[in-house]
């Protein structure tokens, strides 16, 4: 029985690492679409962002 279950132990590790590998590969091999989707999301969240600066800086002076 230990047997086995170190041989399922083994088979899950290599698949895990596979799994891992292959990832890395494709998210290196798309790297050009991920930079595109995160100046999008930048894009989507500068107003936001903008938007608290000022209201800290407002707070600040307002409570002066």
């Amino acid at each position: 029985m230990e047997g086995k279950k170190r041989t399922l132990t083994k088979w899950l590790y290599w698949f895990v690492f596979a799994v891992a590998v292959i990832l890395v590969y494709k998210t290196v091999d798309n790297l050009g679409e991920i930079s595109i989707w995160f100046k999008k999301l930048f894009s989507i969240l500068m107003p936001f962002v903008i938007g608290i600066l000022i209201l800290n800086l407002f707070f600040l002076l307002l409570n002066k």
